[in-house]
């Protein structure tokens, strides 16, 4: 199955989903007008939404139905290949088309869960930050 940043012909389908995952996490600045306030402008990753194709929503709604089946652990595990293929049947998709609906659904995942260990990286990252700044606070003491 092709890999996250391999974009292929569904390229705009999963820059339409990394947009909303970024607009959930950080838009509220922008509908809040915090970030046109302190910039004096909107930034370009909100103005630069990819459009939605035809087909788009049928997969995006499916791919957020499909991840209430993941694994929930101490990490998320991808969504399981065989909840997929029961989506694609009880919607009435024939083989042909369930193939190709598992590739999509697998590649919106990838895009998904690559984005969350970012998340889980950066916030890590500032973490131990704020760790260190503590620690020397404390020795200055």
């Amino acid at each position: 199955r092709p890999r996250a940043g391999c974009e292929g012909p569904r390229g705009k389908l999963k820059a339409r989903l990394r947009w909303s995952l970024r607009a959930a996490r950080d838009g509220w600045a922008v509908e809040s007008g915090q970030y046109q306030q302190a910039t004096g402008r909107l930034p370009s990753w909100w103005t630069d939404c990819p459009p939605e194709q035809r087909g788009d929503a049928f997969y995006i709604q499916a791919f957020w139905r499909l991840s209430t089946c993941r694994q929930f652990g101490q990490y998320l595990g991808p969504i399981p290949w065989h909840r997929i293929i029961q989506y694609g049947e009880r919607k009435g998709l024939d083989a042909d088309m369930i193939e190709l609906f598992v590739e999509v659904i697998l590649e919106l995942d990838d895009v998904y869960l690559s984005d969350l260990n970012e998340q889980r990286r950066q916030a890590a990252a500032r973490s131990a930050r704020t760790d260190q700044r503590n620690q020397n606070k404390q020795r200055r003491r």
